[in-house]
């Protein structure tokens, strides 16, 4: 069994601390009124699709991510969060996050939206979640919820490296076996790679070298090897073949 990682154009090293602000989407530190016109709309489409059918629910509709910040790259993407009250939505909690994860992957593995060639992606989050980011802004009202400073940092590019190769490596282990430990292993490393980013987020900020490390390897397609081998292994177990 073999896999191939997709190496993108460019360079997936990338972490340079931009002057400004992306002039395509911002006028200053102001979101472009086409931008924001667009944006709502996307929204408002994505929130009908996840059937949301208390307006009142909806507390939020929040840009984020590095094109709302000074180190946006080639490979930015725009982080659009549709902030829910889950208690105006139904009472098991748990359940709802659930069904509102699952809603928000299927609508952005079936869209390909882009503004300004920057791929928009959507999320249903709920309003009570705390969002580590330097950079979020309102889009439904028109403000900053936390205005991002361009600060100036040293990135020592090889320890980034370091933690890709550990995780290459270890891709490699979890896909050997059958498909049932093939299973177990990959969705404990993919559990394993998104925890890591959540706590680097929380103690170390955009900026923590295991967040930077998330990003390469998303860049370089890591996070797409493991899902399409955990959709194989699935697809063997449910199998039945001929010996």
């Amino acid at each position: 069994m073999s896999i191939s990682l997709q190496i993108y154009h460019g360079n997936p090293y990338e972490f340079s601390i931009k002057e400004k602000l992306n002039s395509k989407i911002w006028i200053g530190k102001e979101l472009r009124p086409s931008i924001r016109d667009r944006l709502l709309i996307i929204a408002e489409k994505f929130i009908d699709f996840l059937d949301i059918v208390n307006p009142e629910a909806v507390v939020d509709i929040q840009f984020t991510g590095s094109l709302a910040n000074y180190n946006y790259t080639d490979y930015s993407d725009i982080d659009l969060h549709v902030l829910i009250d889950l208690d105006k939505v139904g009472e098991n909690r748990d359940f709802i996050k659930l069904i509102l994860k699952g809603k928000g992957g299927a609508w952005n593995n079936s869209h390909n939206i882009t503004i300004k060639d920057y791929e928009v992606e959507l999320y249903a989050q709920d309003s009570e979640e705390e969002h580590a980011s330097t950079g979020i802004y309102s889009v439904l009202k028109d403000k900053w919820v936390i205005s991002p400073s361009r600060q100036e940092v040293d990135i020592d590019k090889s320890q980034i490296l370091k933690k890709i190769i550990l995780f290459q490596d270890r891709i490699f282990d979890a896909i050997k076996g059958e498909a049932s430990e093939r299973l177990e292993n990959l969705r404990a490393l993919k559990k394993k790679i998104f925890d890591m980013r959540r706590a680097a987020l929380k103690e170390g900020g955009e900026y923590s070298y295991e967040n930077l490390a998330f990003k390469a390897m998303r860049r370089l397609g890591f996070i797409k090897v493991i899902n399409k081998e955990i959709n194989k292994a699935v697809d063997q177990q449910l199998s039945i073949n001929n010996q």
